[in-house]
């Protein structure tokens, strides 16, 4: 499997269908997810609700990674990471895509090969791997989330970041 890097997806319109094809093309699966909805000039916490029921209607444990929304909504309460920049999202996914070496070529023509492989499989074979790696990427999304708020909580009390 690749590196997960962000996969940015843009939102320009509120209307619930356009939103709904959107996030039916995305494989929630694949990488760590942006999906920003600060270009939503009006009602973007219309567009919050339609995305937060969207991911509870699909099955969680084949999510991984977390969801992240680039949003101006200040008042959102909600069980979805939402931020207000591109900068304060967790640097672990961070990484600049470059043209793979041909040793790295020859490695990802193993990777895929090996992926399209899994299809045959049968689901019980790698259900328990694939949850295991899930609650890993789980944990790691609970630790992101707990070190943006405290990040938030320094930041309104003034106290000069790391």
């Amino acid at each position: 499997m690749a590196v997960p890097c962000f996969k940015v997806y843009k939102v320009i319109s509120s209307d619930k269908e356009q939103l709904l094809l959107l996030l039916k093309q995305i494989n929630f699966s694949s990488a760590p997810i942006i999906i920003q909805i600060q270009f939503v000039e009006e009602n973007q916490l219309v567009v919050l609700d339609y995305i937060e029921e969207y991911l509870n209607s699909i099955n969680k444990r084949m999510i991984p990674y977390d969801v992240y929304i680039i949003t101006t909504v200040d008042n959102y309460t909600g069980p979805l990471s939402i931020f207000s920049e591109m900068n304060s999202l967790p640097h672990h996914y961070r990484r600049k895509n470059r043209p793979l070496n041909t040793k790295e070529a020859n490695i990802m023509k193993k990777i895929v090969l090996k992926q399209t492989n899994i299809q045959n499989l049968n689901e019980k074979d790698y259900k328990e791997t694939i949850q295991l790696y899930s609650q890993n990427q789980t944990e790691l999304k609970q630790l992101s989330q707990y070190e943006h708020f405290l990040k938030q909580i320094k930041s309104k009390i003034g106290v000069e970041l790391e």
